[in-house]
């Protein structure tokens, strides 16, 4: 009964263990697919920033072209605003000035200059939010990195939570002469195993213990646990094993228990585990 409760627990946790895989997996995917649809969508963008930055210096340039053509190097006094024109006189005024007077080159250099400049800033709007959407897609790859992290750690949490459940399932063990054995979190258990079986006294089952405190059960040389009130009576030896902690099923850990309490089937099995019990350090290697 004891074994097809192993069988059953290892089931559950094979199960567990490939439905976590699964999901993890299945988030992957999602993560690269929308890492790949945001590539895509940022590549649009980067390309609608580029020609709309080309029209906006391509229609200045022209329009800065416009405003100067013709005017570079011409000293002609009956042009007006590059354009030949010999039926125009220069009418002086009061003030010696043409009302009609031609752009002066200084004139010109200033609205060439004014163009250029309307152009630069332009194109610094346009580096801005260039820099706006690289910002912003950095950003998203930020909360992409840290939803990654934050499913990497409840992975391992998850993988930890598999490897205790795993060493917690019911085992056929076989101590050898030992002592206590100090657990990962300080606790410590003590088992008392009095002389049975040619192959050793068959332990399954699990005892609960707490931080800073030594939990010591007794069991008799077929591995039955003695209850509280009750005592072996022959000689026994101090002898180690490595427990398994108590089940939270509570009806799991009762079915273990009545199992147990069968010492004739006991000593059978122990006898035929006798090739697949696990070795425990005895207390003199592990206090020299």
């Amino acid at each position: 009964m004891a074994g097809k409760k192993v069988e059953v627990l290892e089931g559950e946790i094979a199960q567990l263990k490939s439905e976590l895989e699964e999901k993890w997996s299945d988030f992957q995917n999602q993560i690269s697919s929308n890492n790949k649809r945001m590539e895509e969508k940022f590549a649009v963008m980067e390309e609608m920033l580029k020609k709309l930055l080309e029209a906006k210096i391509k229609a200045v340039t022209s329009e800065a072209k416009e405003t100067i053509g013709g005017h570079g190097r011409d000293e002609n006094p009956n042009t007006f605003r590059g354009r030949e024109n010999p039926e125009v006189e220069i009418l002086e005024g009061e003030d010696g000035m043409s009302p009609l007077e031609p752009l002066s080159r200084e004139e010109r250099s200033s609205d060439y200059a004014r163009r250029v400049k309307k152009m630069d800033a332009l194109e610094g709007e346009m580096e801005q939010l260039k820099v706006g959407v690289e910002e912003k897609y950095v950003g998203v790859e930020g909360r992409l990195s840290a939803i990654e992290n934050r499913f990497r750690n409840f992975e391992e949490m998850m993988k930890k939570m598999l490897e205790t459940q795993s060493k917690a399932s019911t085992t056929i063990l076989r101590g050898e002469p030992g002592g206590k054995e100090i657990q990962e979190d300080g606790g410590e258990l003590e088992i008392v195993f009095h002389k049975g079986p040619p192959c050793g006294a068959l332990l399954v089952g699990g005892w609960g213990y707490s931080e800073g405190r030594t939990t010591r059960r007794e069991a008799d040389p077929f591995g039955r646990l003695l209850g509280h009130g009750e005592r072996w009576t022959g000689e026994g030896t101090i002898k180690k094993a490595r427990l398994m902690k108590r089940s939270k099923n509570l009806r799991k850990q009762k079915a273990i228990e009545r199992a147990i309490s069968k010492g004739e089937k006991m000593e059978e099995k122990a006898c035929k585990m006798k090739g697949k019990v696990l070795r425990v350090q005895s207390a003199k290697s592990l206090y020299e």
